[in-house]
């Protein structure tokens, strides 16, 4: 029992949980919160949205471990559960049964809220991870676009069900469209900030497990074009996510603000280190430190969610997460 729960990855599933719940507790609340004091949420749609992003992120884990039992013997062997201690066969069940909950989850969460689209992502997305696991990830760029895409899909799919709710038991919303365009724009925003990090952590594994690959003759960018042109991309989407965030920062005013300098010095200053490490980097361990700064950029660009919703409760009067007031 403990390797099938050690297959699933508890701590990526509480990770993405809890980034689901941030973004539709600190930014889509707020922005609401910010112009309607008084509103009645559905939950039950976003709270089964939730829960099948976890079952088909755990049956996407176990699924990739399913595949790449030949590179972990090469990579990480102190780590290879399937075909060790999990035979093959039942993995593949698990996986089966993991994302059929999910999916049928994601679909009831859609006939609920009357969203098809919602409906559409869980059916459609599976089927993404399945050709990602078992071709695409060993292919240059595109395995690391398709997983870095999946990544975006879970913040992005919390605005899509969160507006489709809202305006079923609020139908008047449906005329305020700038709520619902700044709904999107705050999320697409950090949906994209999620894609491009992912990328870049992508990447940073392919430096990684660049010996297994090897021997697998996977085609990743870091075996395609070498390391040096594989920092240069690499170099290239740090800047874009710094800019793009600076931008965004700068959209809330000016470089004074609260929400710019949390920007400034949460995000861009460990992207800038990461530019430095990533300059540097040579050794595997050197690859293991950036991935795991790219992880805390993600975390505090995830948290930017409670600071935005502390500076809109004290600009606007309302109390945070229902609580209390700021004065």
């Amino acid at each position: 029992m403990l390797d099938y729960i050690k297959l699933i990855r508890p701590k990526t599933l509480i990770y993405i949980a809890v980034l689901q719940y941030l973004v539709y507790e600190t930014i889509l609340k707020t922005v609401l919160q910010s112009y309607i004091l008084e509103f009645i949420p559905d939950q039950v749609p976003i709270i089964l949205i939730i829960v099948a992003t976890a079952f088909i992120t755990a049956g996407a884990a176990v699924l990739n471990d399913y595949f790449d039992v030949k590179i972990d013997r090469i990579n990480r062997p102190e780590r290879v559960i399937v075909a060790s201690t999990v035979e093959r066969a039942n993995a593949l069940v698990f996986y089966g049964i993991l994302t059929a909950i999910g999916v049928v989850a994601g679909v009831i969460s859609g006939i609920i809220s009357q969203n098809y689209t919602t409906i559409l992502v869980f059916i459609v997305v599976p089927g993404i991870l399945w050709f990602y696991s078992s071709t695409y990830k060993r292919q240059f760029i595109i395995g690391n676009i398709m997983l870095a895409l999946t990544a975006a899909l879970a913040v992005l799919i919390m605005a899509i069900g969160f507006v489709t709710t809202i305006i079923k038991t609020n139908p008047e919303l449906i005329y305020n469209i700038f709520i619902v365009n700044q709904c999107y724009k705050i999320t697409l925003i950090l949906a994209l900030f999620v894609f491009l990090c992912t990328w870049i952590a992508a990447i940073y594994k392919d430096f990684i497990n660049e010996a297994g690959d090897r021997e697998m003759e996977c085609r990743t960018m870091v075996i395609k074009l070498g390391a040096k042109k594989s920092k240069i991309v690499l170099l290239v989407l740090i800047f874009f996510v710094s800019l793009t965030a600076l931008i965004f920062g700068l959209d809330f005013g000016n470089v004074n603000s609260l929400i710019f300098k949390y920007i400034a010095l949460m995000i861009n200053l460990p992207l800038l280190a990461l530019m430095y490490l990533t300059i540097k980097a040579k050794t595997v361990n050197n690859y293991s430190q950036t991935l795991f700064l790219v992880k805390i950029i993600i975390v505090t660009g995830i948290l930017f969610g409670l600071f935005y919703t502390f500076t809109m409760a004290k600009e606007h009067g309302f109390p945070i997460f229902g609580l209390f007031l700021l004065k």
